[in-house]
């Protein structure tokens, strides 16, 4: 295929998590290796300090005047972001389909990436929501309950599915560096995906794969975007939250000689055929091995994830309760007017 027949893709990175993951992005992929999207990279934050040491391009970042980052309070700069978000947009055109990148934890991507998302399915723009959410504080733990609260709420104002796929970032489990390494991973994958040069998967396709709601009459909800291969579905990376059940849809992407069957009936499937560079690593990579990447969308994975981060959260407020208060080491001196001891 031509050149003109590749797709471009915005990816927005909001907030320090997104700025770091977008930055990281190979270079490669920027100028559409066989079988991928072009893609289109945008920076946006509150703060200036999340960029330092970043060779980003002027023309591709957004700071909101008259801030300084958000200390991870979500409702410090709430407003201010809503009332530009169309300023983004207009600044960074969205593309039919988008990328949006971003941690739940703090108090700057975790409501940028939202109001951002708002209006691309308010403009009818498709759009895979990559996010990390953390178990490393009480603040980050409830940041990241309200900002999948704020998509949930999102998808029933906008009456679509708002598609995600979820990261966890734990110092226990996964720090960040791994976190955004992942991250990394699926977005390469996600520009394979909607790249439109795979044999039979087209754009229509590809929407009804996020809209399953149209067909399968379920309501609009946040959905979970998982990523396996092989006839089991078997996850790239270990943790409970990249386990596939039971998916509704599914898009596949292998090579005309590969079996693309896998041991589960989704409501709806799809296939594409990508090049054979991607087996044989002619353009320099190998993107397939033996078996077919499935993209699997699930509706009940978001349940079992926000019981996981409300019992997380309850049992953090639970110790942060039970600690002892210390007494004032004030005495009965005599204090001044002004609150000096002297």
């Amino acid at each position: 295929m031509s050149d003109s027949s590749k797709n471009h893709v915005r990816i927005y990175g909001c907030g320090g998590v997104g700025l770091n993951i977008v930055s990281m992005l190979p270079g490669t992929y920027k100028s559409a290796m066989a079988g991928f999207a072009e893609y289109l990279p945008c920076y946006v934050d509150t703060s200036r300090s999340n960029m330092l040491r970043k060779k980003l391009s002027t023309g591709e970042v957004y700071i909101f005047d008259d801030m300084d980052g958000s200390g991870k309070i979500r409702k410090e700069n709430h407003r201010a972001i809503l009332a530009n978000t169309k300023a983004v947009l207009q600044q960074f055109q969205p593309t039919t389909f988008n990328i949006v990148v971003h941690s739940a934890g703090g108090g700057s991507g975790g409501v940028i990436a939202p109001a951002i998302v708002s209006e691309l399915l308010k403009g009818d723009k498709e759009v895979v929501v990559i996010v990390v959410g953390t178990f490393n504080s009480v603040i980050e733990v409830d940041n990241t309950i309200k900002t999948l609260q704020s998509y949930e709420s999102i998808s029933n104002l906008r009456g679509k599915n708002v598609n995600m796929l979820y990261l966890q970032n734990s110092v226990t489990q996964c720090n960040e560096l791994a976190v955004n390494t992942q991250a990394v991973h699926f977005v390469s994958l996600l520009l394979g995906l909607f790249s439109g040069q795979h044999e039979q998967l087209d754009t229509a396709d590809l929407k009804t794969w996020l809209n399953h709601n149209k067909f399968t009459s379920n309501d609009p909800c946040i959905n979970n975007v998982l990523i396996g291969h092989g006839p089991d579905l078997k996850p790239y990376y270990e943790g409970e939250h990249f386990v596939i059940r039971d998916p509704i849809t599914v898009a596949t992407l292998a090579t005309r000689d590969m079996s693309a069957r896998y041991n589960h009936v989704p409501a709806i499937k799809f296939e594409g055929y990508v090049p054979t560079a991607w087996q044989t690593g002619e353009e320099g990579f190998t993107m397939l091995q033996d078996n077919p990447i499935h993209f699997c969308v699930m509706e009940d994975k978001m349940a079992e994830i926000f019981k996981s981060l409300s019992n997380h959260l309850k049992s953090l407020k639970g110790i942060e309760s039970s600690r002892v208060r210390r007494s004032s080491i004030l005495t009965d001196l005599d204090m001044k007017d002004d609150g000096m001891i002297l």
